[in-house]
């Protein structure tokens, strides 16, 4: 199983250097001279990471009162942003980052990218990116960092931006391409748990229960929702390809843009992309205080829409039962099997299926007739790794006795 990290002269023809890192599954191009972006995120050679077709002309150095240069890929900013208005800070968003690796081994590669301080828009803080991939798995670890460098008490929030794709090349296919989170049930802005600049037609409600989709739609609008589940994807329903982000959601805290926790662009048809974006809460922080915000990424091979985003996989249908038939559809993040876990009242296990070999590489389904005990009061999908372990329970399904 290869893991690697390598440093590629003008990847991509972009203009400037890119470091890949690899293993059997996805790869991540991260270029530091691009105010440390990640700008591909590849399951085999599929990324849905926007990247702006004319990158190598609009490299710039940072300066004060400069146009913003839009390179795509994916990005933090300090939020919230109605404190530095317009462009966003320039040594943070475009400044060259120092590249250095803390941990290489069989197991894990981790990358640090630390940020000038900024002059200008945010001065006196600067930006850590810790990026670690392992081995067997799609999922990339990002713990974002904000240090106050300055002299002064400041009070930021860490605000993790990436442009999506929006449509295959040559081609304005922008009904297949997807944004979905979780809603809150108790939301602060009543029903239907979002609020947004102007009405979209992208705008598309709940596509299923507490799940809100939004289709690409070029039309400069954006939406927030202060959703109490901490994930949210996006997904090129054509191919089939997902990509997720999952975080920790810190109840109480203020957030920024009216306590969002996530947030939906979609930019205009001169230069098409869509933005997925996530808020960590704002903290204040004294001289030499930082704040950390851990990110999760995923990709998989997975049929919208996405229902729910765990540990192990993604759910595009949850397990549903009728008359002795299970089903379920999947994507997972890792090699390895599923299997069924038949379990009593008291959660003991009355029997198990056997495993089911899965891959990101394929959609995961489980269509099986089956009898069920009638002790049975859960079904769990469990996932197991190549090795055996159990890392996860993938969906599970409450039985409930007829009267």
């Amino acid at each position: 199983m290869s893991l690697s990290v390598k440093k590629v002269k003008n990847y991509r023809q972009w203009g400037c250097d890119a470091w890949i890192l690899k293993n059997d599954l996805v790869s991540l191009a991260i270029v530091p001279s691009l105010g440390g972006r990640i700008m591909e995120f590849a399951l085999g050679r599929s990324s849905l990471i926007f990247s702006n077709p004319d990158i190598s002309s609009k490299i710039v150095a940072p300066g004060k009162n400069q146009d913003w240069p839009n390179y795509g890929g994916n990005k933090i900013w300090p939020a919230p942003q109605n404190t530095w208005k317009w462009p966003p800070p320039p040594t943070l968003d475009h400044g060259k980052y120092e590249l250095t690796k803390t941990h290489e081994s069989n197991e894990a590669i981790t990358i640090l990218l630390r940020s000038p301080v900024e002059k200008w828009e945010a001065p006196g803080i600067r930006f850590e990116r810790h990026i670690t991939l392992k081995h067997n798995s799609t999922k990339a670890f990002l713990k974002e960092t904000l240090i106050n460098e300055g002299d002064t008490d400041v009070s930021w929030g860490i605000w993790n931006i990436t442009q999506q794709i929006v449509n295959h090349p040559g081609k304005n296919d922008y009904e297949h391409f997807w944004a979905y989170f979780p809603v809150n049930s108790k939301s602060r802005y009543g029903a239907p748990g979002v609020y947004f600049t102007k009405d979209s037609e992208g705008w598309k409600g709940e596509v299923a229960p507490g799940i809100y989709g939004v289709q690409y739609t070029p039309d400069g609008q954006k939406i927030f929702a202060d959703s109490h589940e901490g994930w949210i994807g996006f997904t090129d329903r054509q191919k089939q390809i997902v990509n997720t982000k999952t975080f920790p959601n810190y109840h109480g805290k203020t957030y920024p843009d009216n306590d969002a926790r996530l947030a939906v662009y979609m930019n205009q048809k001169e230069l098409p992309y869509l933005e997925i974006e996530v808020m960590g809460p704002i903290v204040e922080l004294a001289p030499g205080e930082a704040t950390s915000f851990s990110i999760d990424w995923g990709m998989a091979q997975a049929q919208g829409p996405i229902l729910d985003v765990n540990d192990v996989g993604i759910v595009t249908r949850h397990l549903t039962e009728s008359k002795g038939k299970l089903e379920g559809k999947y994507g997972v993040f890792y090699k390895g099997s599923i299997y069924m876990v038949f379990r009593d009242m008291r959660g003991v296990m009355l029997k198990k299926t056997l495993p089911q070999n899965v891959s990101p590489s394929k959609p995961a389904q489980i269509n099986q007739a089956i009898n069920i005990d009638p002790d049975v009061r859960l079904i769990e999908v469990q996932f197991n790794n190549e090795e055996g372990h159990t890392l996860g329970v993938l969906d599970s399904l409450e039985i409930i006795p007829e009267k």
